[in-house]
């Protein structure tokens, strides 16, 4: 698919930070389905969010002079996508491929997502199955 324009987003507090990313377009693009079929010009739109949650460790751990206190981090990164395209047939019937987005990173000049499509009326692919999306973040 063709480079389209990400917008990013990054919000920080002490103990949780949020990044999102969401992304678009597709006028240029060709998608490929598993048996080789080419749709040109499909549209696509994704949003996730990653959210980062630090819990300090224990401070008044006397037997411990381990600097790092025994923090612990977690991260959970949630969101959607669909793609979209319109037959040539009369009426352009409109088919979509959608799904979710499960886990991934997403830093300040790139993203990698990683989900499940749900359904695919697109390629007629049996799902779920594994997808991933990825690309810069900013204006390309």
């Amino acid at each position: 698919m063709a480079a389209s324009p990400i917008f990013f987003s990054l919000a920080e507090a002490q103990t949780t930070s949020t990044r999102s990313v969401t992304g678009g377009g597709g006028a240029f693009s060709t998608l490929i389905c598993p048996d080789g079929t080419e749709r040109d010009r499909p549209s696509l739109s994704f949003k996730a969010d990653q959210t980062i949650t630090t819990v300090p460790g224990d401070d008044d751990d006397e037997e411990s002079d381990d600097d790092d206190n025994g923090g612990t981090t977690e991260t959970q990164t949630t969101g959607s996508f669909i793609i979209g395209f319109s037959t040539g047939e009369p009426g352009f019937i409109p088919l979509f491929k959608e799904g979710t987005i499960t886990d991934g990173t997403i830093s300040t000049t790139s993203f990698v997502l990683t989900g499940t499509e749900t359904s695919d009326q697109i390629c007629g692919a049996l799902v779920p199955t594994a997808i991933t999306i990825s690309g810069p973040c900013g204006m390309v």
